[in-house]
């Protein structure tokens, strides 16, 4: 579930970032996880603070790297891909 907000939020942003008429009639796909780290554990009831960072494009993939933070204390780091189809 951390790894779907991160990838979410990493969606959310390229959209944001890349709006105009072809990318507004594509779909976003979630193409792939690196690097993923979960420190501690996150309980029901605990607020997770997403930042995403973009870092860079590549033939159309784009790499985001994410960092949740619960109590200003990071729970996961992950890098993900995400491109359209």
């Amino acid at each position: 579930m951390i790894i779907e907000s991160i990838a979410q939020s990493g969606g959310l942003l390229l959209f944001h970032h890349k709006q105009n008429d072809c990318i507004n009639k594509k779909i976003c796909c979630l193409t792939g996880i690196y690097n993923t780290r979960f420190i501690r554990p996150v309980y029901p009831g605990d607020q997770m603070i997403i930042k995403i960072y973009f870092k860079k494009q590549l033939c159309g993939i784009y790499l985001f790297k994410g960092k949740v933070t619960v109590q200003e204390t990071i729970v996961c780091q992950s890098t993900i891909s995400l491109s359209f189809l």
